[in-house]
């Protein structure tokens, strides 16, 4: 964590190096102001809109739950691959446009489009889009990629890193030192009931952190941490930060009657053949042996 300035470069500028669809994050419609764009400013987005899953800063983005037990992939896997088919049929009709033929003549390779056997015919994502938005809706209904046209989910990478991570030879962030930079520990609060609350912070004294050399809280909304320039010093005033947080509901006098009766939502996840026929043919087959 560093207070130098950060480095910055545009989506047109990102897309010309390497002509590649980044998936990220923005919100939709106007023009975000200078503030938001800079991720001070938390969204909410436009969750039906391709531009809000089209920049990295995460202050901005789509909620997509909670980021645990390596399931980021399994649960919102789909949604960014449908975002970026959806992209893709966008920039096809683009290139479909400049190239003067129809998207079926297109081919795609590392986010260069050209025609399909006329390679020197061809226009980059970059140079197809720029810094303009979209402005198409996310529908859900484009054509995603076959799994058996997968180039790299699924193989087997030689891990010839290991080695040399193993004998210590890279260097790893923890290693990394900046002119001016601070170390940051993230104050929590007390008790998984908190998360699943929401518990907000009422009051902080940082007061209680005056004796630690130049340790200070940082607080955005209901985030609070701390920094210092020393590593063992962040971790010293989180824990002696003394914050006041919200009291998280109690917990019903009667937990089971409580869970029997709470609204649930039953999700489909595969729905075929004939069940009820399948049930009847398992009952007589039971009565005949």
């Amino acid at each position: 964590m560093s207070d130098t300035d950060t480095l910055c470069f545009s989506r047109r500028d990102l897309l010309k190096g390497g002509g590649a669809l980044v998936i990220g994050f923005r919100i939709a419609g106007a023009p975000l102001p200078a503030a938001a764009a800079r991720g001070d400013v938390a969204g909410p987005p436009d969750p039906n809109a391709i531009d809000s899953w089209m920049q990295l800063d995460t202050n901005v983005s789509p909620n997509q739950g909670a980021t645990t037990s390596s399931s980021s992939i399994h649960r919102g896997g789909p949604q960014v691959r449908a975002a970026a088919a959806e992209a893709r049929q966008a920039l096809l009709a683009l290139a479909s446009t400049r190239l003067g033929v129809q998207t079926g003549s297109l081919t795609v390779s590392k986010g260069v489009v050209s025609i399909d056997g006329h390679p020197a015919r061809s226009v980059t994502y970059g140079e197809l889009l720029g810094d303009k938005r979209f402005d198409v809706k996310f529908t859900g209904t484009a054509p995603q990629k076959a799994i058996n046209r997968y180039k790299l989910v699924g193989t087997s990478v030689p891990r010839v890193d290991i080695p040399d991570k193993a004998g210590g030879t890279y260097v790893h962030m923890q290693h990394v030192r900046m002119p001016d930079m601070l170390h940051g520990r993230i104050v929590r609060p007390p008790g998984q009931r908190a998360y699943g609350a929401g518990a907000k912070p009422l009051s902080i004294d940082e007061s209680s952190i005056a004796d630690i050399p130049g340790a200070r809280v940082v607080r955005k909304g209901d985030f609070v941490g701390v920094v210092a320039a020393r590593e063992w010093d962040a971790i010293k005033a989180a824990r002696a930060l003394k914050v006041t947080w919200q009291e998280p509901p109690p917990l019903p006098e009667n937990l089971f009657d409580s869970m029997r009766a709470a609204k649930t939502t039953d999700t489909v996840i595969a729905d075929w053949g004939d069940a009820p026929n399948a049930f009847a043919q398992a009952a007589n087959g039971a009565c005949d042996w």
